[in-house]
């Protein structure tokens, strides 16, 4: 795990020097306005700028205080300290933040590819995805794994269906083509072919890299459907607001981000009309503020 992101580097500091800005700018693209917000934050709960191992599973059990988060924290903490020595240093916050939210889709998916590939053999089998897996049923509180839910299973039916080569390993290579390209190829089919299916999305990250792929034939098929209203995109945003995305700031940059694709796109016709939200942190009040004011007639949360 270790050094995957951050090349090894490690630039200590305890103040935002000129010099600190410029090197953390230079590895994470935030602005100076939001590293120094991020800076306040992370020095409020960690005064010694360096989170330990232990201090990570504390923030976790408040988290998901009915699970078990010790095997989880050992995956993502790794994966977190890029340089290796045993804690998660502001810049390395940094990065593990810019991955998780605002980077581009190849960003999210290294940052998550890194976490289940332990072997770091740039490929994922089926034993990396069972203890993972297992991991994050544990973080849950997750008691139930009998027939369809036991994790070896589970594993075994994810790498089946994306698996390309059958090698009975994944690549993140296959898990684009597998886990995005195809889901969007067999939907627009689908509703070309019967007038009386319709389809929602969320999530514009994953629809802007199948877009960019796509050609002129197919992008008309799609201008099409939505503006038939057949295809619908609900929310709008870049990504779902999750654990990356709950900062104020953060869930106003991602949303507009994906209205501004969605407006210069396909215009008027695509502009999203509700609002939706599968994990607990879209019930926050700044969410439904915001989606309030966007005019989103209604926002069906799971």
């Amino acid at each position: 795990m270790g050094n995957k992101h951050g090349g090894g580097k490690s630039f200590s500091s305890t103040e935002l020097t000129p010099a600190y800005i410029a090197i953390l700018k230079a590895n994470t693209k935030f602005s100076e306005s939001e590293i120094r917000q991020w800076y306040v934050r992370f020095l409020r709960d960690c005064p010694t700028l360096k989170l330990d191992r232990k201090q990570f599973v504390t923030i976790y059990k408040q988290l998901y205080p009915h699970g078990k988060p010790d095997n989880f924290c050992k995956y993502a903490f790794d994966t977190f300290d890029t340089n290796g020595d045993g804690f998660i240093e502001f810049q390395e916050f940094l990065i593990a933040i810019r991955s998780t939210n605002q980077g581009n889709l190849d960003d999210h998916l290294a940052f998550f590819f890194d976490m289940y590939d332990t072997s770091d053999d740039g490929q994922i089998n089926e034993k990396e995805l069972t203890k993972l897996i297992t991991a994050m049923y544990d973080l849950l509180g997750k008691f139930d794994r009998k027939y369809d839910k036991d994790p070896k299973k589970r594993a075994a039916d994810i790498i089946a269906k994306i698996d390309v080569d059958g090698n009975k390993k994944i690549t993140r290579g296959e898990i684009t083509r597998k886990g995005v390209q195809y889901i969007l190829d067999s939907v627009v089919q689908a509703l070309v072919d019967n007038s009386d299916r319709r389809f929602i999305y969320v999530e514009m990250a994953f629809f802007w890299r199948w877009w960019n792929q796509q050609s002129d034939d197919m992008r008309e098929k799609v201008k099409r459907l939505v503006n038939e209203s057949r295809l619908e995109f609900i929310s709008g945003g870049w990504s779902m607001i999750d654990e990356a995305t709950t900062h104020y700031n953060s869930i106003i940059d991602q949303h507009s981000l994906g209205a501004e694709f969605l407006h210069d796109t396909f215009g008027e016709c695509a502009r999203p009309k509700i609002g939706w939200q599968i994990d607990p942190f879209g019930h926050s009040r700044e969410v439904a503020s915001l989606f309030a004011q966007v005019t989103f007639a209604s926002r069906p949360d799971i």
